[in-house]
């Protein structure tokens, strides 16, 4: 297994094709051109979790959010966001610990100190993971849509402070690295190509 750093557009339209399957967005290329897009490949190179981080706005959960919810509280200069996680249920668990360890490694190197999510009311394993590091919760509810959204969903739209992660490392070592149900996966859907993978 090894995560790397997701760069021409080959790499980033398997990842969108990726993250569809399991979150129903079609996330737009030009949000990930500006991201950080992070791959977890197995040992034959399939794509099987992965990850973006946003280093600047415009942020899809702020705009999402509906006409008169305050987001005050989140300082944009000091933000990133968080989006588009996922991992093959069968990588979860310790097999997926390089994915998480190369998330915290971003969030630590990118020099925020507020990171960003939303996520469906359906999807209560999300919320379980998210919950751990005691997010502020900005907003609850249907949310507008927002570009590859299909349809309006009801989301939570949250933050979290750098230093709560290592608060919940500290009163729990194993909560990243334990085996959750998620999003059902069914297929593998990037193989490597020799054009698309040559070094990171």
């Amino acid at each position: 297994m090894k995560t790397r750093l997701l760069k021409n557009d080959l790499e980033l339209k398997g990842f969108i094709m990726a993250a569809e399957k399991v979150h129903k967005i079609t996330y737009p290329m030009d949000y990930l051109k500006r991201s950080r897009v992070i791959g977890y490949f197995d040992d034959d190179y399939n794509l099987q979790g992965g990850f973006l981080l946003a280093l600047k706005g415009p942020f899809r959960t702020l705009e999402s959010l509906p006409h008169g919810v305050s987001s005050d509280m989140v300082k944009t200069n000091k933000a990133a966001e968080l989006n588009a996680l996922w991992v093959n249920p069968s990588f979860s668990g310790k097999k997926s610990a390089l994915l998480w360890i190369r998330m915290l490694f971003e969030m630590l190197s990118c020099r925020k100190s507020q990171f960003l999510y939303t996520y469906s009311l359906k999807s209560a394993s999300l919320g379980a993971i998210y919950a751990v590091v005691r997010p502020t919760v900005i907003y609850r509810g249907l949310t507008k849509t927002v570009p590859g959204m299909k349809q309006p969903d009801e989301e939570s739209v949250e933050y979290f402070q750098l230093k709560n992660i290592f608060l919940a490392l500290f009163r729990d070592p194993t909560w990243l690295f334990r085996k959750r149900r998620g999003h059902k996966y069914r297929e593998k859907v990037f193989t490597r190509t020799e054009d698309a993978y040559q070094g990171n």
